[in-house]
């Protein structure tokens, strides 16, 4: 998990330099601040000259000034890490949800996957933040530590590095058990984001049927866990801190002790016992950071291993065969196919259907039977279980999905329209100007669907189309499908929502001899499908050829 964490940090050769200059300049304040100031109080203030107090606080001066700038670079570098770092973690997400199966990302409500996704990149991006700096600063300044105390009393060194040691045992112990109450808190906030999106989803019906102290009652039931939980890692956290404290006020009292004999047998003077005073700081602080280490991976490793989790989902299949790709037609077939969620849930089977270049076919059922599963798989959206779905007598598997769904173009009953314009919605790819899509609706007869909403193209729509009614969503998702240039149009409900006047301009588009694409019509209405060459009906999970008139 590590090695692919890292993967998205982006590290160049400046900022290496950058960080191994700075570290080791740490190194060497570290060693030899304390001695400047242990000078300055013997020479200086003890022996009272003036002239040697002036020269090693000038010296502290310039040493604390390149501290300054030292902090200044690495957080210049952590924070351009920590920035590339989130926006690679969710570039990595985006690009995943993209391409793992629909019904995966379906199964999931919304608001649950991004809270998941966000939490989870938040967390980890603690590895790379600008705190981060702080533990490199911390592992130098124990070298230069250890190194000053060693130098004044090998003696005290060693008393103080035998009681240091102790405080990592205790954070291992703690580490371990917050890593359990982090993993729990984590799925508590999982169902609870799912629950609460779902009342968000379902705003409408909580109006309608007065359900405010119902759902009121259910928020307390789902979140009842969540602060108890919370209370009990704070806890540990308080606990961890004061065992740190306890930790170093048994070395202040080694520390006191020890030096005060040395001082009182006159073997260290006053300066050196403040040198060695800081030396132990160095070495006790920055040690006590480093031990919060396995703390903070209890913290993080939950998320990382959901997160993982999410990246190592299997993907679809995109890419194809390049030579097949370039010999295939345009005859669709589907050869004993057969779709179900499980075994004892069975929606389609032993389905069979030709479809010729250029043929305008309708399917008709009833609600459930199948028909948007049918689409679905004909989209690679789902998979079947049994039999194949060909394309010019490549499989889709052959193809591979990204060619595959080239072909067509879907106009459903429930059209998603992004957040942005009208021209943004209609072009997709962004790959036409304003003047070829009024050029491409006015000649199929649709310069209305423009000029009937307020600013035309520049007309800015908000989230899924919040602002148009069901009719005009369905109308523009039905002129981009026109704007790709794609061989097969399936219309699945896609008037449904429209006026008698709208769907009868719709339908004569594309049952036009003129309009050279392949129509596949999915509908309920009779006038929906009349002009199609052939009438299909899924029935008792099979699919059976009609006549018109039986409709």
């Amino acid at each position: 998990m590590v090695r692919k964490l890292v993967s998205y940090i982006k590290v160049t050769i400046r900022d290496i330099f950058l960080i191994c200059f700075t570290c080791a300049f740490t190194v060497f304040l570290t060693v030899f601040r304390p001695g400047a100031v242990s000078r300055l109080i013997d020479e200086g203030f003890i022996l009272q000259s003036y002239s040697a107090v002036l020269l090693w606080t000038c010296f502290i001066c310039i040493l604390s000034v390149g501290d300054y700038v030292s902090q200044m670079i690495q957080i210049s570098v952590f924070t351009k890490l920590e920035n590339l770092f989130t926006e690679n973690m969710y570039q990595a997400s985006l690009e995943k949800i993209m391409k793992i199966p629909l019904n995966q990302v379906q199964n999931r409500n919304v608001a649950e996957l991004l809270n998941t996704v966000e939490n989870d990149i938040s967390r980890m991006t603690i590895l790379v933040n600008r705190n981060t700096i702080i533990y490199f600063d911390c592992l130098f300044q124990i070298v230069g530590g250890i190194a000053g105390v060693f130098l004044l009393d090998y003696r005290m060194a060693f008393a103080v590095l035998f009681i240091i040691p102790i405080k990592q045992l205790l954070v291992v112990f703690m580490a371990k058990r917050k890593k359990e109450l982090t993993r729990n808190y984590i799925e508590l906030w999982r169902t609870f984001s799912t629950w609460f999106g779902n009342q968000i989803g379902g705003i409408l019906e909580i109006k309608l049927w007065n359900l405010y102290e119902k759902k009121t009652g259910e928020m307390k039931e789902t979140y009842r866990e969540i602060p108890h939980v919370n209370w009990k890692i704070q806890i540990w956290d308080g606990l961890e801190d004061i065992s740190g404290q306890l930790i170093g006020l048994a070395l202040e009292v080694v520390v006191y002790v020890g030096c005060g004999y040395l001082a009182c047998e006159g073997k260290m003077s006053v300066g050196n016992i403040l040198a060695f005073l800081t030396y132990t700081t160095y070495v006790s602080g920055p040690l006590s950071c480093l031990t919060r280490i396995p703390y903070l991976w209890a913290d993080v490793k939950p998320s990382l291993e959901r997160y993982m989790t999410l990246m190592e989902t299997e993907e679809e299949k995109l890419a194809g065969d390049e030579e097949i790709k370039k010999k295939q037609g345009i005859y669709l077939k589907m050869e004993k196919v057969a779709f179900g969620y499980s075994e004892e849930k069975t929606i389609l089977e032993n389905i069979d259907l030709s479809v010729c270049r250029g043929e305008k076919i309708a399917v008709i059922g009833d609600n459930g039977a199948g028909k948007t599963t049918l689409i679905s798989l004909l989209l690679g959206l789902d998979v079947p279980s049994k039999g194949e779905i060909s394309m010019g007598g490549n499989s889709m598997e052959t193809m591979g999905l990204s060619e595959w769904r080239k072909k067509f173009a879907l106009v459903s009953q429930r059209p998603y329209l992004f957040q942005g314009t009208l021209k943004d919605n209609v072009d997709l790819e962004g790959v036409h100007t304003e003047q070829e899509i009024e050029t491409i609706a006015e000649h199929y007869g649709l310069e209305f669907v423009l000029d009937k909403i307020e600013n035309g193209l520049h007309y800015q729509i908000e989230n899924n189309g919040t602002n148009l009614s069901g009719g005009e969503q369905q109308k523009i998702t039905f002129l981009r499908a026109l704007m790709k240039d794609a061989e097969i149009v399936i219309l699945d409900e896609a008037t449904s929502n429209c006026d008698v006047t709208s769907r009868k301009v719709l339908r004569q588009v594309v049952l036009d001899d003129s309009f050279e694409k392949t129509v596949i019509i999915i509908s309920h209405y009779r006038e929906d499908v009349s002009g199609v060459d052939c009438v299909y009906e899924i029935k008792n999970r099979s699919l059976i050829k009609i006549k018109y008139d039986d409709f």
